[in-house]
């Protein structure tokens, strides 16, 4: 029988080797939050605290253990994010920009909560279009958190990187790619490949994965959205990948209002998946060089060089 101690180490090397679930739930959890951010009376998701109870499910960790990561904050592990569908409605509504026809505002037994989440997945298909698939209303409520994810990202898809317009200047491949002779349509992340390779040829872009995690990539690609801004790039060494990352991530939102959907420290750890990177670069297609005037005044900071200030964040 393993002793207490022996259970906990088993339960801490999960999660570590799980690092990559817990990266993408942060970055999913914030991409919610950014699309609420502007709505009156949304609620905002509390990252790693409304998603607790689910993520220590997902890894299989036991109760015992959760309770020592703090237990379950503000007692929120039976009344979770999407669970009652409250949430998730008001998450459609933003995201479609129309309005939901009448639910249930208080949900309390479980008829109402899978009533609400029916509703809302019904309008996704049959509204918005949006195929859903090997998920319905039972799991959201039961708190399930690996399916509750996959639709996060089914609606990051649909809403961020297919309705993603890409003006031809910005772009080394046409809308499709030709195949044996017949037109084979890109997928969204092709696309954003394709675009993100056109902005920065100079690099070769790989994938969405390790070729970020050292921040020199995504230096050239702030450089390059930014009318060259942060030039910089060319001198930092791979060694400095969390510095390097830092340095780009604060650029890239200080200039071009792009959101850290990922922390530095997640985009330049090597379990970083490329779901959650391709939703932060998702941004950069449609992020413009904010006013000069704006610069200065998010930046707080005046008669100092624009190059010396973005070569300075850390």
């Amino acid at each position: 029988m393993l002793s207490n101690h022996s259970t906990q180490q088993t339960e801490v090397k999960l999660l570590k080797d799980e690092k990559w679930k817990v990266i993408q739930q942060n970055t999913f959890t914030r991409w919610v939050n950014k699309q609420l951010k502007h709505s009156a009376n949304s609620p905002q998701l509390e990252n790693l605290v409304i998603l607790f109870g689910l993520l220590c499910d997902f890894l299989g960790v036991q109760t015992s253990f959760r309770d020592q990561l703090g237990g379950d904050p503000k007692g929120l592990y039976e009344a979770t994010d999407f669970a009652d569908g409250i949430f998730l409605i008001k998450l459609a509504e933003v995201l479609s920009g129309k309005g939901l026809p009448r639910f249930n505002k208080k949900p309390i037994m479980r008829t109402q909560k899978l009533d609400n989440v029916s509703l809302v997945l019904n309008f996704f298909q049959n509204q918005e279009n949006i195929k859903i698939v090997n998920i319905d209303s039972s799991h959201i409520v039961d708190h399930n958190l690996k399916l509750i994810l996959g639709l996060v990202w089914t609606l990051i898809l649909h809403y961020s990187l297919s309705h993603q317009h890409f003006t031809p200047a910005d772009t080394t491949t046409s809308p499709t790619t030709i195949t044996n002779g017949s037109d084979k349509k890109e997928t969204p992340k092709q696309r954003l490949l394709a675009w993100i390779q056109g902005k920065i040829p100079g690099r070769r872009v790989a994938n969405f994965t390790s070729t970020w995690n050292d921040g020199i990539t995504l230096g050239a690609l702030v450089d390059a959205c930014t009318n060259g801004s942060l030039n910089e790039w060319i001198n930092w060494e791979s060694t400095n990948a969390l510095e390097n990352t830092q340095k780009a991530m604060q650029a890239a939102e200080r200039l071009l209002g792009v959101e850290k959907l990922l922390t530095p420290e997640e985009l330049s750890n090597p379990a970083v998946d490329e779901k959650s990177v391709m939703t932060y670069l998702a941004q950069f297609p449609k992020a413009q060089p904010l006013k000069q005037s704006q610069k200065s005044s998010s930046l707080s900071i005046s008669g100092i060089d624009r190059h010396h200030i973005v070569s300075s964040v850390a």
